[in-house]
């Protein structure tokens, strides 16, 4: 069952990019604060404009404000590859397919994030 929340929380974060909502379901697992007038991905709503959209998606995916260090990013990646790893399904193959694409998603998304901060010089 958890397979499948994480796949809505993932869907409802998609859809849900650039309203302004509350904390993210991983800020309040890791309580994380932030400044009421930041949208779900993070950033000013001033700033919307200058967001690339994929990099917003994967900081979503991580469940991480949009802009967050890469060791808060590195943090919620291990949580999720954890929770979610395709050896903890390994009872149903359908989950166990399901839960490797998911590890896969969270891997490009957190390579992708370091490739970002490493082509603007921010480690």
């Amino acid at each position: 069952m958890e397979l499948f929340e994480r796949l809505f929380r993932i869907l409802r974060s998609n859809i849900d990019y650039g309203r302004k909502t509350g904390s993210s379901f991983r800020e309040e697992q890791a309580g994380y604060r932030r400044d009421q007038s930041r949208s779900y991905a993070g950033g000013s709503s001033k700033n919307n404009n200058n967001r690339d959209p994929r990099i917003a998606a994967y900081f979503a995916n991580l469940e991480v404000p949009y802009g967050s260090d890469l060791k808060i990013v590195r943090e919620s990646w291990k949580l999720l590859v954890k929770q979610f790893h395709p050896d903890l399904h390994s009872s149903d193959a359908e989950k166990q397919k399901m839960a490797n694409e998911l590890v896969q998603g969270l891997n490009k998304a957190f390579d992708e994030i370091k490739k970002y901060y490493q082509s603007i010089g921010r480690n």
